[in-house]
């Protein structure tokens, strides 16, 4: 399989997560859009899923190539004049992401060949919040292995 497979499902994934908070014109739902730059977006929770880096796993003797990518998901969020409505639409919308990243169930492994999202340790998915002139973007780090 490929990169394009594993980003699909990640995709697919982050479009099926349920959100729990709004404010006004927040929309209520994630929704991909095929954006390369870091710029708008265009409505709050639009997302983009952005290659960062990678390597192949050795060593190279298996029939079956295990490769690891790192990959940024930024979700976009216009700007919002209560800091704590958004601080709270944030990071409640980081949880359900990353509570749907983390659900193995949701992998579909036999056909994304997604082996694992993250990379163990204390601190998994992490994510930072970048400011740009027209609002925050959440970008959560998300080390992909596939096959």
């Amino acid at each position: 399989m490929s990169f394009s497979t594993a980003r699909e499902q990640i995709i697919r994934i982050i479009e099926d997560a349920k959100t729990t908070t709004s404010v006004a014109a927040s929309g209520s739902r994630f929704r991909y859009e095929d954006t390369a730059g870091d710029g708008r977006l265009g409505t709050t929770r639009t997302f983009l899923v952005r290659l960062s880096g990678g390597a192949v796993v050795g060593p190279l003797t298996s029939q079956t190539r295990i490769f690891n990518a790192e990959v940024e998901v930024s979700v976009y969020y216009q700007e919002v004049r209560s800091s704590k409505k958004e601080d709270e639409i944030i990071s409640e919308d980081y949880q359900q992401i990353a509570n749907a990243l983390l659900d193995v169930t949701q992998w579909a492994q036999a056909t994304s060949k997604i082996r694992r999202l993250t990379i163990g340790g204390a601190s998994i998915l992490d994510y930072e919040i970048e400011e740009n002139d027209e609002g925050k973007n959440l970008v959560i780090t998300v080390a992909l292995e596939y096959e």
